[in-house]
Parts: C-alpha cells; sequence; structure tokens
C-alpha cells in the first residue's frame, strides 16, 4: 500500500549555469520531483511525493562530465504506493468484458478474469448483474484482492479476485453511500 521510505538514492545532473544552486535545498529538492515522482520503481513501487531532500552525498565521488556539468548522488525520502499479492484495494471499472472486468486504481490497470468474479454474476450488455439485480458497470466501484502483479515497459497491471475462502465478505461492490 503506502509507504514512506527513507534512503532512496538517486543520480542528478546539474548544467554549469546551475552550480551555484548546488546548496539550495528546495532546487535540488525540485530537480529530484522532476525526475522521479510519478514514476514506478520496482523495488519500491509508485512514487508518489518526494517528501524531502535529506542530502547531497560527497562531492568529491561527483563526476565532472566533458561539457562541464556535474553528476551526483542524493539522497531523499518519498511517500511510494505498492500493491503487494493479497493486498485488499479499491477499484474504480472503467470497462465490462463477457471474459473480465478492468478496472483503474490511480495509473495501475487491475484485471478481474470472469473466473474470480462471484458466480451468480451474468454478463448482459457491458453489465455484470446479480440475482438482486445488483449491478457492475463502468463507473462502478469494487474491492479486490490482488493475486498478482506485472510490471512491462512503463505499465503496471494487477490481476484480483472478488472471491476465495477469505474474501468473501471483503471484496464485492462498494455502495456510494457507503461512508468510512
Amino acid at each position: 500500500m503506502f509507504y514512506n521510505v527513507k534512503g532512496l538514492k538517486t543520480q542528478l545532473r546539474l548544467e554549469p549555469n546551475n552550480l551555484d544552486l548546488l546548496k539550495d535545498q528546495k532546487f535540488i529538492k525540485e530537480q529530484v520531483i522532476q525526475k522521479l515522482e510519478g514514476r514506478y520503481d520496482e523495488k519500491y513501487g509508485y512514487i508518489i511525493y518526494i517528501t524531502q531532500t535529506m542530502n547531497i552525498d560527497d562531492l568529491n565521488d561527483a563526476l565532472i562530465e566533458e561539457d562541464g556539468s556535474i553528476s551526483f548522488r542524493v539522497t531523499f525520502e518519498a511517500i511510494t504506493f505498492q500493491m503487494k499479492q493479497n493486498d485488499i484495494v479499491d477499484c474504480e471499472v472503467i470497462e465490462c468484458k463477457p471474459e473480465c472486468l478492468i478496472c483503474k486504481l490511480g495509473p495501475i490497470q487491475i484485471i478481474v478474469p470472469k473466473q474470480k468474479m462471484p458466480q451468480n454474476l451474468t454478463y448482459i450488455n457491458e453489465t455484470y448483474r446479480d440475482d438482486d439485480e445488483e449491478a457492475i458497470r463502468q463507473g462502478t466501484k469494487l474491492r479486490v484482492m490482488i493475486e498478482k502483479t506485472h510490471f512491462k515497459v512503463g505499465r503496471f497491471k494487477g490481476f484480483a479476485s472478488m472471491t476465495g475462502d477469505r474474501i468473501n465478505n471483503i471484496c464485492g461492490i462498494i455502495n456510494d453511500d457507503l461512508k468510512l
């Protein structure tokens, strides 16, 4: 889910005309934000928010490039979002297909195959309906359990279930009138 991760490191490069800003923490933080916020890291998940830059590692180890810019390492902390197997998440249906539901959770696409939905759901006209006529359609909010995650070429996907021994009373449609 959400984590506050300390001690993250990244390599920054400063052009010669910005070298006087090397000691400006606000400027360094802005550079880290531009480089990393909103991106996915395989170890930590999505970097949601850079909370602070802690320090610039030893400048004696900085590399001076041929064009006069320098490359150095910065330590920072950030709030990250990472889905793991068995996490219970809330998502929104963006498409109903006969073989699956396609949902979104921020930038993450979550697929719920038909086999992982309650058996009493029937697909009719881009909608899944149950015996009580409760419907799942585009815009419906669901609570699902992540079974598997996959990252490939800048896209993160989760594969989820709405059924199972441990989750029948937890997962399903989230009513709009539900107050948390």
